[in-house]
């Protein structure tokens, strides 16, 4: 299932999804709980694949507290809900960005995290909380940092 945020850009209609009998499509927030925990009850959730959050690095400068709302707090409130779930794996989609100036391309996992900007400190804070997360709940997670082509890292 998929939960887009309110104003998200949609692939095609929902109703005609359901009716193909594709994957549902709920429009909502990761920090509406009362949903999560809903969705999580009704459609048998075993995993979570998550990608929502802000992504412009601009933008996170110039508005960082949209950004750790978004991308941090409500991440930490669809945790609380996995965890009460019993939901026990995430994947994460993480960013380049945490890294920070690179010294070398490609970037290597084990490079040193040093995010430069707000976007990419969200996205490194999210990967320790899945880490706690995973020490206090068994959480098993994984990250999938995603980089746009021909444009280095974000």
């Amino acid at each position: 299932m998929r939960l887009p945020g309110p104003g998200a850009d949609l692939p095609a209609d929902p109703q005609r999804r359901r009716a193909r009998g594709e994957i549902p499509l709920i429009i909502g927030d990761i920090g509406d709980v009362p949903l999560i925990q809903r969705i999580c009850a009704e459609h048998r959730v075993g995993a979570l694949a998550h990608f929502a959050g802000k992504i412009q690095v601009g933008e996170s400068v110039h508005a960082p507290d949209l950004y750790f709302d978004v991308n941090l707090v409500r991440t930490l409130a669809l945790l609380g809900a996995l965890r009460d779930a019993n939901i026990q794996a995430c994947l994460f989609s993480s960013s380049a960005a945490v890294y920070g100036t690179p010294t070398e391309i490609p970037i290597p996992e084990h490079a040193r995290k040093e995010p430069v900007n707000p976007y990419g400190a969200t996205k490194l804070s999210v990967e320790f909380a899945l880490a706690a997360w995973h020490g206090a709940y068994g959480l098993r997670w994984g990250r999938a940092a995603l980089l746009q082509r021909g444009r280095g890292p974000p």
